[in-house]
């Protein structure tokens, strides 16, 4: 049974508790009607708890009593980048609807903006009048979704501070509109997908390469990097604490090349000591790695680091390179998609000289064999 928003006016104690606890309830956070009911049930609750009474006939609700910074932070939570939640909020009283259009928190999400370009500049320009902050986020939960136009969204780009792209929009736009900034200041999260042609990419993207032919976005304070099948460098972040590198695939969307140089990688590596948390697969070219930097990097921080390649030489050149903590933990796959035999011996010596727990996972000829706390 379905039960309205005010449905729980008046109810007991018991039937409150009972529907707030029931499975229809569980992801009550994702559906309109359900969030409605839930905030309904919430003030029952309220009332039957720690409901104060005025000396009126009036009963006077706790929440009508707490500071507004605190109810923010509830509605913030419950609908800061989607549309529709936060439509639902608005509904349920005048001063939720009061909060939500005149927080600086609210209507940040590009993508959940209104789709029609006056509606949605209307909506832009008020938030950078209260200096709100932008996100640009097309991930599995709004796949489905509709999205304003392209042009309307690269607007908004320059501004975000968390990007993610994994669908609708062409890559190859956010990647050359991030590029045009001389500095993308407020960017901290980027998660980059292959969407979109890459030949049209490749083709727009070509007259902003530097003279070593390389695509470059400055972001000082990036915190949060994900490429997947492309070759972008930063040479302005120092700050990174999360890095996940994906090539995979057996082509590159920018590139010809299916992995970083050598030197790349080290000079990210080197320049983000405080790096927490390292994911690479497939990221190096094994042409190149014999003319590899061989320096140190120290990484103290470092709490976990996962490789996985397809042979053995990356791993051997980049672990004498690294400086890690006795408590990080090491994750190598090697050979999972390749017919050839791994360089077990090498592997072996270059592992020989960490404390740390390490899980590695090699296929020899279809059989895989795990050695931990080497």
């Amino acid at each position: 049974m379905v039960y309205g928003a005010w449905a729980w006016n008046g109810k007991d104690l018991d039937s409150v508790l009972r529907r707030m606890t029931s499975s229809q309830m569980r992801c009550w956070i994702q559906r309109e009607d359900r969030l409605s009911e839930m905030i309904a049930l919430t003030s029952s609750l309220l009332y039957h708890g720690v409901l104060h009474r005025s000396t009126s006939s009036r009963p006077v609700s706790v929440i009508e009593s707490l500071p507004i910074e605190v109810i923010e932070e509830i509605l913030l939570y419950a609908g800061s980048t989607s549309l529709r939640t936060r439509c639902a909020l608005q509904l349920v009283c005048r001063m939720f609807r009061c909060i939500v259009i005149l927080s600086s928190a609210f209507y940040s999400d590009l993508a959940s903006m209104p789709v029609h370009p006056p509606a949605f500049f209307a909506s832009f320009n008020r938030a950078c009048i209260r200096d709100r902050p932008f996100y640009l986020v097309f991930d599995a939960d709004n796949r489905d979704e509709r999205s304003p136009p392209l042009l309307c969204l690269l607007t908004g780009v320059p501004l975000a501070r968390t990007i993610i792209i994994n669908h609708t929009v062409p890559v190859g736009d956010v990647v050359e509109a991030l590029i045009r900034e001389e500095s993308c200041d407020f960017l901290t999260k980027l998660v980059l997908m292959p969407v979109g042609s890459a030949a049209v990419a490749t083709e727009m993207l070509s007259p902003l390469r530097g003279p070593d032919r390389q695509l470059s976005i400055r972001a000082p304070n990036l915190t949060h990097l994900e490429l997947y099948q492309m070759n972008i460098v930063f040479p302005a972040s120092n700050r990174l604490r999360s890095l996940k590198i994906d090539y995979r695939a057996e082509q590159d969307m920018f590139t010809r090349s299916n992995a970083f140089h050598p030197t790349i990688l080290h000079s990210i590596l080197s320049r983000n000591a405080h790096l927490e948390h390292v994911t690479l697969t497939s990221p190096l070219g094994l042409a190149s790695l014999a003319n590899g930097p061989t320096s140190s990097i120290a990484l103290p921080s470092m709490k976990t680091l996962k490789l996985e390649t397809d042979a053995a030489q990356p791993i051997t050149w980049l672990l004498p390179c690294l400086v890690l903590p006795q408590s990080a933990y090491l994750l190598f796959k090697v050979g999972e998609n390749s017919a050839r035999r791994v360089d077990v011996s090498s592997l072996v010596g270059v592992l020989g000289k960490y404390t740390a727990t390490i899980i590695l996972v090699m296929t020899l000829t279809g059989i895989h064999s795990i050695a931990s706390s080497v």
